[in-house]
């Protein structure tokens, strides 16, 4: 099992070299509820999740900020739903 480790953090690191994108070196540090990377299947998954997560978080800003365009709920409402404060949400307008 520790091969596969090493393997994964050698693939790691080549991607942080070529593309120069320290995310890739932040992945293998990564640890969850059942422990470390163990394979670049778990590095694929986990950075699936980490976008299905990041376009919900899009989707639902872009629906509140049309919902504060249209009049229909306030920017204070839009702030407590995303659990951000009013100036932070202003942002997305």
């Amino acid at each position: 099992m520790r091969i596969k480790q090493i393997q994964t953090n050698i693939c790691l690191y080549a991607f942080l070299v070529m593309s120069g994108d320290n995310r890739y070196e932040k992945i293998s540090t990564f640890s969850n509820e059942k422990g470390q990377v163990r394979t670049m299947c778990d590095v694929a998954q986990r950075l699936e999740d980490k976008g299905r997560s990041e376009g919900r978080i899009e989707g639902q800003i872009e629906v509140l900020v049309t919902l504060v365009k249209s009049g229909s709920i306030t920017v204070d409402m839009a702030a407590v739903i995303l659990k951000i404060t009013t100036t932070e949400f202003k942002k997305y307008l």
